[in-house]
């Protein structure tokens, strides 16, 4: 099924992989948040295996006065 593919091509990044991001996007400030928030949900987006960190990261940032 595509939850199985999407499951299976997912890369799961350190606390490390994420804060080095999050500081080369100037947005550090969050990092742990994002990575603690996501490691507790299972790293799904709307239930489904998250497909790309980077990009949820972004969205994070889109949003960022609003979540925090």
């Amino acid at each position: 099924t595509i939850k199985d593919e999407r499951a299976l091509s997912f890369l799961k990044p350190t606390i490390e992989d994420v804060k080095n991001y999050c500081i080369g996007r100037s947005c550090n400030t969050f990092a742990e948040i994002f990575f603690l928030y996501n490691d507790s949900m299972g790293w799904l987006e709307n239930g489904y295996p998250m497909k790309d960190w980077k990009a949820t990261i972004w969205d994070w940032e889109k949003r960022q006065d609003e979540v925090f």
